[in-house]
């Protein structure tokens, strides 16, 4: 009997390697499924990612004055929004192709997000030559990231691949013979345009200054501010953000949400501290520990790099609409940490490495096959004969407005629809040249916490600006916003679970 267990331990590094394949390969087959089916939003807020896209490939702006109709909050730096229209334009699909649009953006998340895995793996097998090691720790990354389901459809994903490229780059400039003075050029490029994907890429900006500062390399930290600069002035000029302050005001104000203790312990430190807290106390001991006794340089940039990141995320995520998927970057900086702490023959030798090394084995199998099994079962569940048929509905919904009704540019259109089960998420899409409030959550938030003035739509309201209002069947619209609505608009019609209203002129 002890010589079966002896042997299973000596053969536990490939079996690990093997049920984490396969593991990987099921959450694979589960993404792709993804791709095509009908479901409106696998990312939490896929409709921020979608109408972007649409905007981009009609020709209009990404970002408008949102105190202004349509009263439009583009949370997001434009390069993810980009690419993927850029993509499109390539093939005979059009904005109205919303199907295609879905598909071709989580296409685009998900090749990024395998960039990503394969560039990490390849990093963490050039800085510790173990390919074993490369492997597991590549499919963590990969099961965590799809556990976290904000890298599907969304330019969290490009953002991952940015990290990545980011963490290279200063890997190699740290551990260069000669320097390495290229290489911080390409970190702080790197850098820059990561806040052009998402505006929390500002942390690795973050990180290069801080890590100039700990090794008081003044002079770089002076050339590498002045490259940031001007790397961001021509990324602002080159790339579609129109009217600048009109771009800062969304990807500043949209973000603006009021903090939320509930929601940040509800989406954030609960599954946080439920799942992750080994990968937490795992990235302070090892910085604690690399900043005190390691003189690799290697080592002390991951040391001032954990904690930076862990902080900048927890800041982050207490923002309403945040969650616990905010710390990918963190995770991968930590993954990596664990992988060179455990190919350092030295520090397991002065452990009980044949104990230490099957737990991390089968933990890792544990949390691979739990991340997996999660986002199957629950997709699966999910009714997606019922997403297609609503996407049929809306789609027809639309066509009756822009067919029968006539429904031209400059008539605006508002949906009053509760949301539930999705509802009226593709005819959002399907109206998007005249929806107005497209995002409405963000907009009530901003108009509760005052961030924005949304007198304008009280205005439309009482001049008989807006032409349609839709909503739930049975459910006259009341108020948009704060403002009265019931007198202005006279029952029209039922298509399908909705009622249109038109405007009384």
């Amino acid at each position: 009997m002890y010589s079966f267990f002896e042997q299973l331990s000596r053969k536990l590094p490939k079996i690990a390697l093997l049920i984490c394949s396969v593991s990987g390969v099921a959450l694979l087959a589960v993404k792709m499924w993804l791709l095509v089916s009908y479901h409106p939003d696998i990312s939490g807020s896929e409709t921020s990612t979608i109408f972007p896209v649409q905007l981009l490939m009609d020709g209009r702006p990404v970002y408008s004055d949102p105190e202004q109709p349509p009263f439009a909050l583009s949370q997001y730096t434009p390069v993810y929004f980009l690419i993927t229209a850029s993509l499109l334009k390539l093939t005979p699909w059009g904005p109205d192709d919303l199907h295609r649009i879905f598909f071709a953006s989580r296409a685009v998340s998900l090749a990024v997000v395998l960039a990503a895995v394969a560039l990490f793996g390849i990093l963490v097998y050039r800085y510790t030559g173990r390919k074993l090691i490369a492997a597991l720790a590549g499919l963590l990354v990969f099961h965590i990231l799809g556990f976290w389901h904000l890298t599907n459809s969304r330019p969290d994903s490009l953002l991952v691949l940015m990290t990545v490229v980011f963490l290279g780059a200063m890997f190699r400039a740290v551990t260069a013979s000669d320097g390495g003075n290229i290489w911080w050029y390409v970190a702080a490029a790197a850098a820059v345009g990561s806040f052009f994907v998402k505006q929390s890429g500002m942390i690795q900006v973050i990180v290069i200054g801080a890590f100039c500062v700990v090794e008081a390399r003044w002079r770089l930290l002076a050339r590498l501010v002045i490259l940031s600069a001007l790397v961001f002035l021509t990324m602002l000029w080159i790339l579609p953000v129109n009217n600048y302050q009109v771009f800062f005001a969304n990807i500043i104000g949209g973000v603006a949400n009021s903090i939320s203790f509930a929601w940040f312990f509800d989406w954030t430190l609960d599954k946080l501290l439920r799942t992750f807290s080994p990968f937490i106390a795992l990235a302070f001991a090892l910085s604690l520990h690399w900043i005190v006794k390691s003189g690799r340089p290697l080592h002390r940039f991951v040391a001032v790099a954990l904690p930076l990141f862990f902080f900048f995320d927890l800041a982050i995520s207490l923002k309403i609409g945040a969650g616990v998927g905010y710390f990918q970057d963190f995770i991968i900086v930590n993954i990596f940490a664990a992988a060179l702490f455990i190919a350092d023959r030295e520090e397991l030798l002065k452990m009980k490495s044949g104990v230490l090394r099957n737990s991390l084995l089968l933990y890792l199998v544990f949390v691979c096959v739990h991340c997996s099994m999660y986002v199957g079962f629950r997709y699966f569940h999910e009714p997606m004969n019922r997403y297609k048929a609503q996407y049929i509905e809306e789609r027809e919904l639309s066509r009756y407005l822009y067919g029968e009704k006539a429904l031209a540019g400059g008539e605006w259109v508002h949906l009053d629809i509760g949301g539930g089960d999705f509802r009226g998420y593709f005819l959002m899409h399907f109206l998007f040249r005249n929806v107005i409030m497209p995002f409405r959550d963000i907009v009530e938030l901003g108009h509760a916490n005052g961030t924005f003035d949304y007198g304008e739509i009280g205005r439309m309201i009482a001049q008989r600006k807006i032409a349609y209002v839709i909503s739930d069947k049975g459910a006259p619209p009341d108020k948009i916003l704060s403002y009265d609505v019931g007198s202005s608009f006279r029952y029209c019609c039922t298509k399908g679970n909705f009622d249109i209203y038109t405007s009384k002129k």
